[in-house]
């Protein structure tokens, strides 16, 4: 501690003394050099810290005017106090940009790229990305070009950052600026290794074919360059980076279930280099191998090698690192149900990374402790999954519970995290993740409800479905949205760093804590308490703006009495899902007792449904045997079977004939119109199946809670009835639909109102005229993105000139220039007044809708923008039969019916018409699905 004073002070000296004038006098001087002889020399540089004060000594010297050296100088001195002492870093860091008399420039970034190196070890990544991109403006705003070194330091490094806080678009963005500028300074070692660091983000995006191309490129780079002989100054560190590419692609082969070929990878990356800096890396990896292969004594072998090795060379710094490995171990324990084993490991585990006591298994964290550290998720999760595993085996009433207390709190630090996440794909991704934690409390759950059918266990189980929603699990997105509209500028980066400040000062309260520092923790929770002080200033001033409370009301759980009298009024049979990875569990209310059903995900229900799948989404791989007599029956063998499996015991014994389904998961995909009861003729003719919408008018919602919603009763003109919309694709790949003209003329008579059409059917327009509308009508091209559902889309008109719109990059997913396109998270704001809203050609493509989020992300947003109906197309429709549908659907509207029923009057007419009898397929007309709750709107 003492050695560690005397450097800040002299650090500081120099600094200070270096700013006077006359410059430093010897004796001064002659200080700093006794400082420096006592780093060891290992860890000295010799050419520049003696050179600076050898130049300090000469008082004729000019260096002081020297900026460059002068910042050189203090970094190094810099460099050979972190020899010893890490974390004082930052201070001196920032103490050397205060003191520096010289404006701030591309000189000055050095240190700010010193100081986002150093941040980003203690894990204060907020602060770490905001050093490097001060360092990147004042590079990139430099008039010398950026050179390899400070380009692959600054782009590698926020890209890291972006990296650990799961931003993987912003870190690949990042990472390919860095392999520019590496390519055009043939910088071939760091251009390697970064692309490695893209391998990684790619990874962490689930993709692991581009992560494992990109891995392999930098392995054959490395190969290239190891073959030349000119290279030989580098061919040491090629040769790590060379076994790191190794280690990554096996770990890759383990997840594809090649763990025989990831081994003999590991084998070969050992012998390249048997010592090398990656060995102990790749011990994890060979243990997942082994575990794979259920070679459980190799596996744990190598998981303690690199447990061991680890804390031998890193201990506390790297406590996220030990926690993965004690839970990898516990893993391996609860593969052989040695619980208590399994237990003691996850709970050293968190106790690594949280204050918990590492001994006491039934201790957890409070969640006023949480930080932002997914070690803590990971730890909370596997130990709820061994208590739960070890209940099933040994049917203890006093270990479920544990199970149950554990999951729940699992389940709020999932929660947490995704508040902490501003990137969608990172939500969605954590979504994923969280899902198995909602199936656990269900089955939990559902256990109890079994052991005894108690209300208080179904409301919870139903409340933690609702929690689930996949419309709910992206909520923090739109408020982050509306937040941004809501706040100032400068309000908004408030914000951003109060909960940046909160979480780093969480991080140091744990480190205090753990050295029983009691001063340091009372002043650490004063700090805290002033800071969440402000924080709670800032969030009242957001939550007072009444788009807020619509998403608050949106998004909060539906409450149970509420709904249950809300359906007894309404005579409507509510049938809520949520799809596990085993098992589906469903829950029917109708205003007499609800109940709650656990349905087995097993290869039956699986092949009825991947046949309904075939028939309506991939109808052109059948289209020329569509009425052959197998195909026939198997559709039909899948609609029948389907039914029995999910609703035919519930909807035997009730009379109502409203169903409301709230689908989860693939079930979204699902249009219930097309179950069939099961019929005597073994192959029906031409389709012609007992369809449930011959018995019941059947709508959907996003969740339950949506039926508790309620609108303003807004005065609309009858001049404002309906606003139709009809965009042209003249300059676009999208087809054209100027055919549907005279579908709106003939709306538009009937109804009043006006359409859009050709330059007038832009967004702007758009946006600008629908919030005056009762009815609003889209016959465009839309199309619900589940990878991204915030950015699910409606193609305008583009406009007339490239000027207005300088934004005109396209992909796959986003076919026009985006000043044309409407995306979700902009529908939001829009404070719609309408009752209804149509998009009736809606072009959804293939294989959007895996999770089920993309194909609600449209009517999700409609919803939330105020419009509590909407009617969408879950494939391509084909126009003939969407005019004659949708044209019965807005007669029955006008006769007065619900929109529910309006929908089923006007599909059993269709079907009622001989016009149309080789139209029956389902294909042609269940495209139509109708979200929100039934009302009559005219």
């Amino acid at each position: 501690m003492r050695s560690t004073t005397l450097l800040l002070l002299a650090s500081l000296f120099l600094w200070t003394a270096c700013r006077e004038e006359p410059l430093p006098s010897s004796p001064e001087c002659l200080q700093i050099d006794s400082l420096l002889q006592s780093v060891p020399d290992k860890f000295r540089r010799a050419n520049t810290l003696p050179g600076l004060c050898k130049a300090c000594r000469d008082t004729h010297s000019e260096v002081w005017e020297d900026q460059k050296l002068w910042t050189n100088g203090v970094i190094q001195l810099i460099r050979s106090i972190d020899s010893f002492q890490l974390y004082p870093q930052d201070s001196l860091i920032r103490d050397a940009i205060d003191q520096s008399w010289w404006p701030e420039n591309d000189v000055t970034g050095q240190f700010y790229i010193r100081l986002g190196w150093f941040l980003s070890v203690q894990g204060k990544y907020d602060e770490a990305k905001s050093a490097y991109e001060k360092a990147r403006d004042l590079f990139e705003g430099s008039t010398r070009k950026m050179t390899s070194r400070p380009g692959r330091n600054i782009y590698r490094g926020l890209a890291n950052i972006h990296t650990r806080l799961g931003e993987n678009e912003e870190a690949i963005g990042y990472l390919q600026k860095a392999i520019t500028y590496l390519t055009e300074n043939e910088d071939w070692d760091a251009l390697a290794r970064t692309y490695n660091d893209l391998g990684i983000a790619y990874w962490n995006q689930s993709d692991l074919d581009l992560a494992k191309a990109e891995y392999e490129k930098g392995l054959a780079l490395t190969n290239t360059y190891l073959a030349d002989t000119s290279q030989a100054a580098i061919h040491a560190r090629l040769r790590s980076t060379k076994c790191l590419f190794l280690y990554n692609i096996a770990q890759i082969l383990v997840e594809q279930g090649q763990a025989s070929a990831a081994i003999l990878l590991i084998r070969q990356g050992h012998s390249e280099e048997p010592d090398g800096p990656y060995v102990s890396e790749s011990y994890p990896i060979m243990s997942a191998a082994f575990s794979q292969l259920n070679q459980l004594d190799s596996a744990e072998y190598y998981y303690k090698k690199a447990f061991s090795e680890l804390l031998e060379a890193y201990d506390s710094p790297y406590r996220r690192e030990l926690s993965k490995i004690e839970l990898a171990l516990a893993r391996l324990e609860l593969q052989q149900q040695h619980f208590a084993q399994a237990l003691a490991y996850t709970q050293r585990a968190l106790s690594r990374v949280i204050g918990v006591d590492p001994n006491d298994w039934q201790t957890n964290p409070k969640p006023q402790d949480f930080t932002p550290e997914i070690t803590i998720l990971e730890a909370l999760s596997l130990k709820a999954e061994i208590l739960y595993t070890q209940y099933l085996a040994n049917r203890n009433t006093s270990t479920l519970n544990h199970a149950a207390a554990t999951t729940r709190l699992a389940i709020e630090m999932a929660e947490f995290h995704r508040e902490q996440y501003a990137y969608q794909s990172s939500s969605l991704s954590l979504q994923q993740y969280s899902h198995s934690l909602y199936e656990q409390m269900q089955d939990i759950l559902h256990e109890k409800y079994s052991q005894k059918a108690s209300e208080a266990v179904l409301r919870e189980a139903f409340l933690f479905s609702e929690r689930s929603r996949a419309i709910i699990l992206n909520q923090t997105l739109s408020k982050k949205d509306l937040a941004a509209s809501i706040l100032s500028t400068a309000d908004l980066q408030r914000l951003k760093n109060l909960q940046s400040s909160i979480s780093d000062l969480k991080n140091e309260r744990f480190a205090a804590r753990s050295s029983d520092d009691q001063e340091a923790v009372q002043a650490i929770e004063q700090e805290l308490f002033d800071l969440n002080q402000d924080l709670n200033q800032l969030e009242a001033q957001i939550k007072t703006d009444a788009r807020f409370q619509q998403l608050e009301l949106a998004f909060s759980p539906a409450d149970f009495d509420a709904l249950q009298a809300e359906l007894r009024r309404r005579e409507l049979l509510l049938i809520e899902f949520f799809m596990g990875e085993k098992a589906l569990y469903r829950y029917s209310f109708s205003g007499s007792y609800p109940s709650f059903k656990k349905i087995p995900i097993n290869d039956e229900l699986r092949r009825q449904f991947n046949t309904l799948n075939l028939h309506l989404y991939q109808k052109d791989s059948i289209s020329n045997v569509i009425f052959a007599p197998d195909i026939v029956k198997a559709f039909a063998s899948a609609a029948e079977g389907l039914y029995a499996i999910l609703l035919a015991d519930l909807l035997g014994s009730t009379a109502t004939k409203q169903l409301l389904v709230i689908p989860d998961g693939q079930l979204g995909r699902i249009p219930f119109n097309v179950l069939a009861r099961p019929t005597a003729e073994n192959t029906p003719q031409n389709y012609e199946l007992d369809y449930l919408v011959h018995h019941y008018s059947i709508s959907q919602a996003h969740s339950a809670k949506s039926l508790l919603l309620t609108n303003p009763d807004v005065k609309i003109p009858k001049a404002h009835a309906y606003l139709g919309c009809l965009p042209s694709y003249a300059n676009s790949p999208l087809p054209s639909v100027e055919d549907a003209q005279p579908v709106l003329q003939t709306l538009v008579a009937q109804f009043g109102g006006k359409y859009l059409t050709k330059e007038q059917a832009t967004v702007e327009m758009f946006k600008s005229e629908a919030p005056k509308y009762r009815i609003i009508h889209f016959l465009g091209h839309a199309q619900a993105l589940s990878d991204n559902p915030e950015f699910s889309w409606m193609a305008f008109t583009e406009p007339k000139r490239r000027s207005d719109c300088p934004n005109d990059q396209r992909t796959p997913e986003i076919p026009q220039s985006t000043c044309s396109m409407l995306f979700a998270k902009d529908i939001i704001p829009l404070n719609l007044n309408a009752n209804l809203i149509i998009l009736s050609a809606c072009q959804t493509g293939q294989g959007k809708y895996a999770k089920g989020e993309g194909v609600l992300s449209l009517a999700r947003a409609f919803r939330l923008a105020g419009c509590p109906h909407t009617m969408i197309s879950l494939w391509e429709a084909n126009f003939e039969v969407s005019k004659v549908v949708v044209g019965a659907f807005f007669n029955q509207l006008q006769q007065g019916k619900a929109t529910d029923q309006a929908l089923q009057a006007a599909i059993l007419s269709f079907l009622q018409d001989t016009d149309f009898y080789d139209f029956h397929h389902p294909l042609f007309w269940a495209n139509f699905s109708l979200q929100g709750f039934p009302q009559v709107i005219l």
